[in-house]
């Protein structure tokens, strides 16, 4: 196939594709907006991550809102409370992949907030490089 040919299939299949556009623009248009309010509530009700709490009875909901909106003092009562589940000897293998999940999101969402709070208090903070490597003492 020469290069002539070629850039006249991709005419061709270009006008068939704007053609297209124009006569069913209002239907792609819907589907478009249907597509983005989709991912919108997606987004917004994340609920995969649900854990159910067999000692109080109630379902444990830890979405990336509430672990935004938590407070250190919540972070740390409900990480135990998912901690002590995973240790339990009850369990089946998916729940404890669940649950192993849960405390690692747990966990880095409270060094972020560490790193957070330090970053305020030591606007200057250096890294600290010495001749023998990184953070090694001097007196050796």
């Amino acid at each position: 196939m020469d290069i002539e040919n070629f850039k006249k299939k991709i005419k061709e299949k270009t006008a068939q594709s704007i053609g297209f556009a124009r006569e069913n623009w209002k239907s792609l248009l819907i589907a478009g907006v249907a597509f983005v309010a989709l991912a919108y509530l997606s987004k917004e009700n994340e609920d995969e991550n649900a854990e159910y709490d067999e000692e109080e009875g109630r379902e444990m909901n830890f979405s990336k809102k509430w672990f935004k909106n938590a407070t250190d003092d919540e972070l740390d009562s409900e990480r135990e409370k998912v901690r002590e589940r995973y240790v339990d000897g009850t369990i089946d293998i998916d729940e404890a992949d669940r649950l192993y999940d849960t405390l690692h999101r747990f966990d880095a969402e409270m060094i972020d907030r560490a790193n957070l709070k330090y970053e305020e208090e030591h606007p200057n903070a250096q890294p600290r490089h010495r001749e023998h490597g990184w953070y090694l003492p001097n007196d050796d």
